[in-house]
C-alpha cells in the first residue's frame, strides 16, 4: 500500500539530514526518529573494540569561494525542500537535482510525501529528481516494499524525467538495512528504462575501508564531505584514502556552500579535485548571486596566506 500524505508538516528537515559516519565500523546498528522539526535522531550501538568517527549535518550561512584550487568537474546543484526559482540558469551548463519527496518504510507500509514547494526551472536545464528514504520498520521491509518502492520512483521518473532519464536515492542505509538497499537498487535497475543513470549519497566511510555496493549497484556515488564534527581529524582521515565505493561506480563529492573552511581543507587535500562531478547544497533557497560565488567553486585558484 503506498499512502501519499497530503497534509504541510514535513517529514525530514529541510537540509540533507544528518549523516552518521561510523569508520570501519561492521558491528554498528543505528536506529533513528524523526522529532517534532523533522531532523533525525540517531541512537548507536558499538563494539568498543572498534573506533568510531560519527559526524551529522549542520549548516551556516557564508561562503569564501576565493581560496579555492581550481578544478574541472561538473557543477550540480541539490534543490532542496524549500521553494526554488532557479530560471536564472538558463543557458548555464550546471544541473540540479532536486528533492521529489520522501519515502518511509514502516512494518510493511510504505508512505510517500512528495515535495510540496515550488520549483521553477529553465526549459532545457538537466534535472534529476532525488528521493529520500526514512526505514523506520522493526524488521528488514518486505519484497512487497520493495516493489511498490520501485514502481513509485519508476513511475515519477518516466512521468516527469522522459529525456534525462536520471534518478537520486538519498539513504543513510545502517549496516542491518544493506540487504534491503541492495535489493532496491536491483529492483529499480530492472524497473527503470534502460541506460537510467542511478545514483545515491553516500556516508563518507562507504568511500573508505567500508567498501561494501558492488559492481553495477549504483552509476554513481555522492561522497557527503560537509558537517563533519571535528573537521580536521576527519578531513586528514579522509585525506589518506582514494575515495570510491567500488569498482564500476563514478565517485562524485557533495559539499555545502554553507561550509568555507571545510571546503578550504577540502581543497588544499585535493579532495574537491577528484571529483567528476561537484554537488553542491545550500541551506537557503538558491538566488543568482549566491550560484555565482559558488560558481567560483571550480575557477577560482587559491589565493597566498
Amino acid at each position: 500500500m503506498i499512502v501519499q500524505l497530503l497534509d504541510n508538516t514535513s517529514i525530514t528537515a529541510h537540509n540533507l539530514g544528518p549523516k552518521i559516519f561510523a569508520l570501519l565500523n561492521e558491528s554498528i546498528e543505528m536506529t533513528y526518529f524523526p522529532n517534532s522539526l523533522g531532523a533525525r535522531i540517531f541512537i548507536t550501538a558499538v563494539s568498543i573494540a572498534l573506533p568510531i568517527l560519527a559526524v551529522s549535518i549542520g549548516v551556516s550561512i557564508s561562503i569564501c569561494p576565493s581560496r579555492f584550487a581550481p578544478v574541472q568537474s561538473q557543477l550540480a546543484l541539490w534543490a532542496w525542500d524549500t521553494p526554488e526559482d532557479l530560471l536564472f540558469l538558463k543557458d548555464e551548463q550546471t544541473s540540479v537535482s532536486y528533492y521529489a519527496g520522501t519515502i518511509i518504510v514502516r512494518n510493511g507500509t510504505v508512505l510517500f510525501r512528495p515535495r510540496n514547494k515550488v520549483l521553477k526551472t529553465p526549459e532545457g536545464l538537466s534535472l534529476c529528481p532525488v528521493f529520500r528514504i526514512e526505514n523506520l520498520s522493526t524488521s528488514p521491509p518486505s519484497h512487497d516494499a520493495v516493489t511498490e518502492i520501485s514502481e513509485l520512483i519508476a513511475a515519477h521518473v518516466e512521468e516527469n524525467d522522459s529525456v534525462n532519464k536520471r534518478v537520486q536515492i538519498d539513504f543513510d542505509a545502517t549496516t542491518s538495512d544493506r540487504p534491503f538497499y541492495l535489493r532496491l537498487l536491483s529492483a529499480l535497475r530492472q524497473r527503470l528504462p534502460i541506460k537510467t543513470h542511478i545514483a545515491i549519497t553516500a556516508l563518507a566511510s562507504w568511500a573508505m575501508g567500508d567498501r561494501w555496493l558492488p559492481r553495477g549497484s549504483a552509476d554513481e556515488a555522492i561522497v557527503m564531505l560537509f558537517s563533519m564534527g571535528n573537521t580536521n581529524d576527519i578531513l586528514k582521515s579522509i585525506g589518506r584514502w582514494k575515495l570510491s565505493v567500488g569498482d564500476g561506480i563514478e565517485t562524485s563529492i557533495g559539499i555545502s556552500v554553507n561550509e568555507p573552511l571545510t571546503n578550504d581543507m577540502l581543497s588544499r587535500l585535493k579532495i574537491i579535485q577528484t571529483a567528476q562531478t561537484l554537488y553542491l547544497f545550500n541551506s537557503h533557497p538558491w538566488k543568482r548571486d549566491r550560484y555565482l560565488e559558488a560558481k567560483k567553486l571550480i575557477s577560482t585558484a587559491p589565493q597566498s596566506q
